[in-house]
């Protein structure tokens, strides 16, 4: 065994002498084997922080004592587990590195951190907690609040001087010795009496100090030596029957029994041991997670949440995976919604639209965890229409521009399709969009079916010519060229232009050809065309 592991068991030791003789100091938990981590709880009066951020009195207090790795050179961490509000506690942690200096003692620490909670001691002079300190000078006539309760020994009777005898006075010394032996005789059984009374109750009382530190054997074997004490009584007969009662009443309570079979109080229920550990160990990761939401450090506190909830699922602490869901739910819906913003905001559609998505699916998936949610809900799918329609007019627009009709068509009537489920009428800006798209289809359309003409002109052009110019060689004409002129009626009318590269010569050809949609027949164009200056 380790010098290391040897001080743990030795301070171990006595840690749990010590806190027997305080009853108002008690060692809820430990772990570790050797023990390097302590719950302590004090029932004492001492200052704290409501939930309100009020400031007020409590009889209940509790940290943790964690022995970190080059103890005892190194001094222990301790962390509140309740509010307490004291010039040289921290919220998070008891600052104790000078005492520990002084005094390298883990059971009078333990005394140390008692007699600050209840304001035994204080610093105001460099204190960790200005707003405490403050209060605590403003207060200093009402300190301390309370005291540490020492469970006391029973005192030690005095031995009686001896009687002085006064050899000129013998018949008042008969009457003395006559007294004495009358109170010998008729007193003696209750003295007597008085005194196993007294020794029982100290018993039960030790045996109540045992379930606290969850020593749950020797609590029934105290207990026990204290109803062995508690047997025939004669001049005390009522106070004996009633301390046996007392004692039977410890001996049969479902604390003990419970204890004895590995259970322990938690909360108004008794659990194993070992899974009593498991929940303290979840709200630590829960409390730590709560920390970092009241300092804004939601990321932090989302991923200690998680760390928490894992641990919730892989020990089946089914009670805690709710209340951890509900709190992580609301902390990363107010991260998704910043975020969902934040890509609004900076008009980058896709990023955007990608942002109101996954917001949108998170409340689907956990809205029964989620308060208040219908608003936000409402507000994102209104962001993400509008981050849509400005995406699909981008993309339509840029569409158009590459002549890419058939493109930008598809988004146009995406618009029309999306704006149409979200009754646009209710929207002015909206219903002109849809208003837009609509007449902006109608002219692609046009325009895909004029560019469908334009392209067959140009892919047939050789023979266009050949036919109206039999003298023409295929192989000598060369970069065609189609342009809409008008429509005549239904039928469009274009203008087809090549060059004819002979020997030595390059002639440009043309010809006004006519399109009807009717017959999809093509003619050349005899009808009047107004020559474009």
């Amino acid at each position: 065994m380790s010098s290391n592991e040897s001080r743990l068991i030795a301070d171990h030791q006595e840690v749990v002498r010590t806190l027997r003789l305080y009853d108002n100091i008690t060692l809820v938990n430990t772990s570790g084997d050797p023990v390097d981590e302590y719950d302590i709880e004090y029932k004492l009066r001492g200052y704290i922080t409501a939930a309100n951020g009020k400031i007020s009195i409590s009889k209940n207090h509790r940290i943790k004592i964690k022995i970190p790795f080059g103890y005892p050179h190194f001094p222990p961490t301790i962390k509140p587990l309740s509010p307490v509000f004291h010039p040289e506690i921290d919220e998070k942690v008891v600052p104790i590195a000078n005492y520990w200096e002084e005094n390298r003692s883990l059971p009078n620490l333990i005394l140390h951190i008692g007699n600050m909670i209840c304001a035994n001691t204080y610093n105001l002079k460099t204190p960790f907690n200005l707003k405490a300190a403050k209060f605590y000078e403003k207060h200093q006539e009402n300190l301390p609040l309370d005291s540490l309760s020492r469970i006391e020994e029973k005192k030690k009777r005095d031995p009686r001087e001896p009687l002085q005898l006064d050899f000129l006075r013998p018949l008042f010394v008969a009457i003395v010795l006559i007294t004495l032996l009358g109170i010998t005789i008729g007193g003696g059984f209750y003295f007597f009496e008085k005194w196993k009374i007294d020794q029982a109750e100290q018993q039960l009382l030790q045996a109540k100090t045992y379930i606290q530190q969850q020593e749950f054997r020797r609590a029934r074997a105290t207990a026990e030596e204290a109803m062995a004490q508690s047997d025939r009584f004669f001049v005390l007969r009522s106070s004996g029957t009633a301390l046996v009662e007392k004692i039977d009443d410890f001996l049969k309570s479902k604390a003990l029994s419970e204890g004895l079979q590995g259970k322990i109080q938690y909360g108004d229920v008794f659990l194993p041991a070992e899974r009593v550990q498991k929940l303290e160990f979840v709200k630590d990761l829960i409390g730590e997670a709560e920390a970092y939401a009241n300092e804004g450090e939601l990321r932090k506190a989302v991923e200690a949440y998680e760390n928490a909830l894992e641990y919730a699922k892989e020990h089946a602490l089914e009670a805690d995976k709710e209340v951890i869901l509900h709190d992580v739910s609301s902390l990363k819906l107010q991260l998704l919604v910043a975020s969902s913003e934040e890509a609004h905001a900076a008009k980058k559609w896709d990023w955007a639209i990608e942002k109101h998505t996954a917001l949108l699916d998170f409340i689907e998936e956990y809205r029964k965890y989620l308060q208040n949610f219908k608003k936000q809900e409402a507000k994102t799918k209104h962001l993400l229409l509008i981050d849509k329609i400005a995406l699909y007019s981008q993309l339509a627009t840029e569409a158009e521009n590459r002549s890419d009709f058939a493109t930008a068509l598809e988004y146009h009537n995406a618009l029309i399709d999306l704006i149409g489920k979200s009754s646009p009428k209710t929207d002015t800006t909206l219903h002109q969009t849809l208003i837009d798209s609509i007449q902006k289809s109608a002219v692609l359309t046009e325009k895909m079916h004029i560019e469908r003409q334009r392209q067959w002109l140009l892919e047939n052009f050789k023979d266009i010519f050949q036919a109206h110019y039999p003298t023409i060689l295929a192989s000598t004409l060369r970069n065609p060229q189609a342009l809409f002129v008008k429509y005549d009626g239904e039928n469009m009318v274009f203008d087809l232009s090549c060059l004819e590269k002979g020997s030595g010569s390059v002639v440009r050809l043309r010809l006004f050809y006519e399109y009807d949609p009717n017959t999809q027949q093509w003619r050349v164009y005899d009808g009047t065309i107004e020559e474009r200056s």
